[in-house]
């Protein structure tokens, strides 16, 4: 009877861990690529389309209102919801299971437009800081430096557009990492400041910042890429690749400066020096749309893209992934830190996508 009870017991033992081991791996595996179906069906979708949703393209179709991950699901913003056009979504995202229809008033293509044009009004009478389409609202959001109410004779209240006052505004005393600077070509964050070949330079992400190019912070032109480190090799399976991507600004001619701080969602930190970085490390990510924690999840990856603007493919290696992390469409270039036991904020990386 011992014996009995003794073999019993190690068999439910068995089931127990039979039971539960397979259902935490299952776990761990969705917590980690829980998104990846939904993100499939976007890429399938983008490349259908020859679009993206992180730098515009004239091609979208007009009954689009956008897209974007809500958790698990990519969901397809339409303003004209019917069975023929929900059948030529789904084709077009390769029939995926992991997507999601709604309703919209307006298209992304008039909101870009919209934006487009309300800057253009609104930059006669006060200062535009930062703008963008909310795909989720369905609305277009900018950021000026006055007093929203002055300008209702400015914008029709009709327009599905949404105006507000930039709480922490850029000052004509310095620039912090993590905050947003633009060329003719798309919007990203500034890094960290330093000296280049002697001069006063920032450094920020790689693509769409070729040598040569105008930057501005805000509306304030502050200098041009003077380096640019991306598809400087050609690899051995012939793509063209670079080691990290970034580029270097030269600032010296501008009137406003650099400093030692970076923009954080309640204010700044100070920061010097680098770290060297090893899987498991926590840090946290400072991109002028987003404010992350994750960590280290591998090191010295090589990774391909595309160019979104010839769409030729390149290669990057050197590259770090930070688990846990989301980048929105102007985060790169923005600032990686890494915060010792002493409480030493050291520059860790220049975000990258959702590597740095």
């Amino acid at each position: 009877m011992k014996l009995l009870k003794k073999t019993l017991s190690c068999i439910l033992i068995l089931a127990i861990c039979l039971i539960v081991c397979p259902i935490n791996s299952l776990y761990a595996a969705e917590s980690i690529n829980y998104q990846e179906d939904a993100y499939d069906a976007y890429l399938s979708l983008s490349d259908n389309l020859n679009i993206r949703m992180d730098t515009f393209s004239e091609k979208y179709p007009d009954n689009f209102g956008g897209c974007y991950l809500d958790n698990d699901t990519l969901v397809i913003l339409l303003t004209d919801i019917d069975a023929e056009t929900i059948g030529y979504y789904k084709a077009l995202c390769n029939n995926s299971e992991n997507i999601r229809f709604e309703q919209a008033e307006y298209s992304y293509k008039y909101l870009k437009e919209l934006e487009n044009n309300a800057i253009h009004d609104l930059e006669s009478v006060t200062t535009v800081y930062e703008s963008y389409v909310d795909v989720i609202q369905n609305e277009c959001c900018i950021g000026v430096e006055d007093e929203v109410t002055l300008y209702s004779e400015v914008i029709n209240s009709s327009d599905p557009i949404k105006i507000y006052q930039i709480e922490t505004k850029p000052t004509a005393t310095a620039m912090r990492g993590g905050e947003s600077i633009s060329n003719t070509k798309a919007t990203c964050s500034i890094c960290y400041f330093g000296k280049y070949n002697g001069k006063a330079a920032l450094v920020t992400c790689g693509h769409t910042n070729s040598v040569g190019r105008s930057i501005k912070y805000g509306n304030t032109t502050i200098g041009s890429v003077v380096k640019q480190n991306l598809k400087t090799f050609t690899d051995v399976d012939g793509l063209v690749g670079s080691y990290g991507d970034f580029s270097i600004v030269d600032i010296s001619g501008s009137s406003i400066a650099g400093s030692n701080y970076v923009k954080t969602s309640n204010g700044s930190i100070s920061a010097t020096g680098t770290a060297n970085l090893i899987v498991g490390l926590a840090v946290k990510l400072y991109g002028s749309k987003s404010n992350l924690s994750g960590t280290v999840q591998s090191t010295s990856v090589s990774a391909t893209f595309t160019d979104v603007e010839d769409y030729s493919q390149y290669k990057v290696k050197g590259l770090v992934t930070i688990s846990g992390t989301t980048v929105q469409g102007g985060d790169s270039g923005g600032c990686v830190i890494y915060t010792t036991g002493a409480g030493v904020n050291r520059i860790a990386g220049c975000m990258f996508k959702n590597y740095i």
